[in-house]
């Protein structure tokens, strides 16, 4: 019975990653390295995430903006829609006061492309936000 629920559970989440690289049009392999890079290189559960750096942080604080970058760590970017460069690749953001605990994560295109996202809400209770 318990390897059951074990092996359901299993499924579950990985039906979960599948939609999630799906969604950011990445493989599964992507998605899943990506996710063990963040968590090796960010602090453990409980320690508060770093923001992209404190300059960029204040900044898009004062802006009022409702997501800051969590990874990767960018000095130098802002989240403002003025003329903001994000590296091509994997991003990571978090959700300001107003979106605690909601994560979106990125696939920004190269230069002409469309980015995806994936909106991730724990709170969610449709399978509309993954």
């Amino acid at each position: 019975l318990c390897a059951d629920a074990y092996g359901q559970a299993q499924r579950e989440k990985i039906g979960l990653l599948e939609e999630a690289a799906s969604h950011a049009q990445v493989s599964i392999t992507t998605l899943l390295l990506f996710l063990e890079t963040v968590e090796k290189e960010l602090p453990q559960k409980g320690a508060e995430l770093p923001a992209d750096g404190p300059a960029a942080a204040a900044a898009a604080v004062a802006a009022g903006a409702m997501f800051s970058l969590v990874y990767p760590r960018l000095e130098d970017a802002t989240g403002s829609s003025g003329g903001s460069r994000w590296p091509s690749g994997m991003l990571l953001f978090r959700g300001g006061a107003a979106q605690e605990g909601v994560y979106v994560l990125v696939h920004h295109a190269e230069h002409g492309k469309p980015s995806t996202a994936v909106v991730l809400d724990p709170g969610a209770r449709s399978e509309e936000k993954v």
